[in-house]
């Protein structure tokens, strides 16, 4: 194999990887217990997918990725490890690792409790790439494939706007003549009644004329 062969594949395998590490999307985010006050971490991000199987209680607190339509787009259950069978003694300080997908329209991280109350929340707003506000922002890495509800939908805009012109045009185009025939049916009936005043201070006249 020579050099400019092996060359054009290497390139081709270090793209391959680079795209398919960009498909794959997932966040790690650490949160610390401390009597009852949970205080998240710093938020990293990760090249590969979520784990399949966790850990998930039945009651406990829960992680809640919420997206800037305010729609829920994951959630999931965990707990801290406060007590365990073989230990009786209750925690009062505990961390956890939480490893969770990454969306392109997620806003942020809702910790709630046993109850469903918001007890911390994590900005991820800078990690999206699709804002929802219905204006394909380039500059903010929109495009048709990371965020078609804001871009396809402008892309079809023009579109849509320039079909109902085309329809007050025809519309339009279909009123002139009959506008136009009921100047003319005006304009005959204005000469019919000069028409009739004319003839009738003729005859006045005449019978004028014959007295």
């Amino acid at each position: 194999m020579n050099a400019p062969t092996l060359s054009v594949m290497l390139a081709f395998t270090f793209i391959l990887s680079v795209s398919v590490a960009a498909a794959a999307g997932s966040f790690s985010i650490g949160l610390h217990y401390d009597n009852g006050v949970v205080a998240p971490g710093a938020v990293q991000l990760l090249e590969r997918e979520p784990p399949d199987f966790f850990h998930e209680p039945e009651e406990g607190y829960a992680a809640r990725i919420i997206a800037f339509n305010g729609s829920e787009l994951y959630s999931r259950g965990f707990d801290f490890g406060l007590w365990a069978y073989d230990n009786p003694e209750v925690l009062v300080v505990a961390d956890v690792q939480l490893i969770l997908p990454s969306f392109n329209n997620m806003n942020e991280l809702h910790i709630t409790d046993n109850e469903g109350r918001l007890i911390a929340a994590v900005d991820l707003s800078e990690y999206a790439v699709c804002n929802q506000n219905k204006v394909c922002n380039a500059d903010y890495g929109e495009t048709a494939a990371t965020c078609p509800e804001d871009c396809i939908k402008a892309e079809t805009q023009p579109a849509e706007e320039t079909l109902p012109e085309q329809a007050k045009e025809k519309t339009v185009a279909e009123e002139k003549p009959a506008a136009l025939k009921k100047d003319y049916i005006l304009i005959g009936a204005l000469i019919a009644v000069f028409v009739i005043i004319i003839a009738l201070v003729l005859a006045v006249r005449k019978k004028q004329a014959q007295e």
